[in-house]
């Protein structure tokens, strides 16, 4: 496995065949994963107008939207068949991506106002974890055959199409 970081500049990555991992850093990247069941991670945003293209190529690929520190932004919208992700003004051009997870681990005054992520028409894996009980959740999964995890604040979870298993917390 390969694991790529790149810099608060303007970063151009290339993947393996194997199974990477690649963490976002700040500035304008453009990021191929190729072959193997890979995993972008965002940990943290700049705060500028950041455009990041994000092609995760074969396999089973992973958005992990881990927060490290507080980013003080009032929404994440994530949406797989549209191919883009909204990080307050940091913007992801998704292709290839299967599964995202969201973990925001910080309350109030840091805490997100509202996050979504919606699937495509493959079999998603949908987790949020860890959010503030104030964040308003959607999750949607589309099309696929979805597992929906969702966390133990105010969750909207919509299965869409196919066979799907929801999950939920209580708090």
């Amino acid at each position: 496995m390969a694991v790529f970081h790149d810099t608060a500049g303007t970063d151009t990555i290339n993947g393996t065949d194997a199974a990477d991992q690649a963490y976002y850093n700040g500035g304008n990247d453009l990021v191929s994963l190729g072959g193997g069941d890979d995993t972008y991670i965002v940990e943290t945003i700049s705060g500028n107008a950041d455009h990041v293209t994000v092609n995760a190529g074969e396999g089973t690929d992973t958005l992990q939207v881990s927060a490290s520190t507080p980013w003080h932004i009032s929404s994440i919208t994530i949406d797989l068949a549209a191919g883009t992700a909204t990080l307050g003004a940091t913007t992801l051009a998704l292709t290839g991506f299967e599964h995202v997870t969201l973990d925001y681990p910080f309350g109030n005054p840091d805490a997100l106002g509202s996050a979504s992520i919606s699937g495509n028409d493959v079999a998603n894996l949908i987790k949020a974890e860890n959010l503030d009980f104030a964040v308003n959740t959607v999750l949607n999964g589309r099309d696929g055959d979805d597992t929906i995890v969702g966390g133990t604040g105010h969750d909207l979870i919509d299965g869409g199409n196919g066979n799907d298993s929801v999950y939920g917390e209580w708090r």
